[in-house]
């Protein structure tokens, strides 16, 4: 198995820092495995996790997960932020869905689960043959996560997925998507063509309203990794005439490129003359006002819109160029078969 980069392990409270991997050992039915320390920003320890790849029936009863946190620092659920960072890297191994195990009579550790989002299996006797048995351990509490979803949504913080599957139940369109990396962009992705809607989607703008969505308009999608913005070039006729960036929490992209992202509620537009616009300001003090968002999260809305603003209006043509050149590469792997129909 290849390892990942883990750079992107990180949130506003912690960081996962790689400590060591270990690779699969089939004789004893292990499987590929992550080490990490668990520290603040400020690059204090505060605890340790890992993450193991795969699923056997030694796991089940033992988890792809595993954590603890130092006693100076319970309380603050960082074993919760932790699991949900390990979340975004094992999306990227492919995994649908990951187990955490836990001793009944931890009622901490079940708790970190629930507020992780985890289903509860059942509570298990643990076989004679498995080494947990052996170090005097009876039974578990299995949960299951189900990683094939976008993260889970909350007021002011909606998961989206590349294909839009969110959005335009009434249209038929072709997706194809894949995890690109080059000289200017590493991440994933897409290109969403519409062959037929029920009724074109249309905007307002400073030029009056303009349709977005309709039969024969491509969006050709770009999720950074470890970014925390979407990029959307919209063309027609193969000619761009609007870029829409989402300001994002964060964003996962697996090995197949089909990326999941949390939008942020801010959005830039780039107009037709290359001029950026700020849009749905008000939605985000709303949000904060609302506690639907945190300080921190309407800060950094913020500050990535005022870079993404920044960056446009230094490399805007250089930008439009890299644009049409990911449009045709996946305009091409699309007439070759690659493309999904819906």
């Amino acid at each position: 198995m290849i390892f990942l980069p883990v750079d992107d392990l990180r949130d506003h409270d912690i960081v996962l820092q790689l400590d060591r991997t270990s690779e699969a050992m089939p004789e004893k039915n292990w499987v590929p495995a992550y080490y990490f320390s668990i520290c603040l920003p400020d690059g204090t320890k505060i605890g340790s996790c890992d993450l193991r790849i795969g699923h056997s029936s030694r796991l089940y009863y033992g988890g792809n997960i595993g954590y603890g946190i130092d006693a100076a620092y319970r309380g603050h659920h960082y074993a919760m932020k932790a699991c949900r960072l390990l979340f975004r890297l094992a999306r990227k191994h492919d995994l649908d869905y990951v187990l955490i195990t836990c001793d009944p009579a931890n009622t901490a550790s079940s708790r970190t689960c629930e507020l992780a989002g985890g289903e509860l299996l059942e509570t298990a006797c643990i076989p004679a043959w498995h080494d947990m048995a052996v170090e005097g351990k009876r039974e578990v509490m299995v949960y299951r996560f189900d990683l094939t979803r976008a993260e889970e949504s909350r007021p002011g913080i909606r998961g989206k997925h590349l294909d839009r599957r969110e959005w335009f139940t009434d249209a038929e369109r072709q997706f194809s998507c894949i995890r690109y990396e080059d000289s200017c962009f590493r991440g994933g992705i897409g290109c969403l063509t519409f062959t037929d809607m029920h009724r074109p989607m249309t905007v307002d703008t400073a030029e009056g309203r303009l349709c977005i969505a309709d039969r024969g308009i491509d969006w050709l999608e770009l999720v950074p990794e470890g970014g925390h913005f979407v990029l959307t070039a919209m063309f027609r006729e193969g000619e761009l005439f609007q870029q829409y960036i989402d300001m994002t929490l964060q964003n996962v992209v697996p090995a197949n490129g089909a990326a999941l992202f949390q939008d942020l509620i801010l959005d830039v537009v780039i107009l037709g003359d290359g001029s950026p616009r700020v849009m749905d300001r008000d939605e985000l003090e709303d949000a904060l006002r609302r506690g639907w968002i945190t300080q921190e999260e309407y800060a950094l809305a913020l500050k990535t819109a005022e870079d993404v603003i920044g960056f446009y209006r230094a490399h805007g043509a250089q930008i439009a160029m890299k644009l049409r050149e990911y449009r045709s590469m996946m305009k091409s792997s699309m007439r070759e078969g690659s493309a999904w129909g819906f």
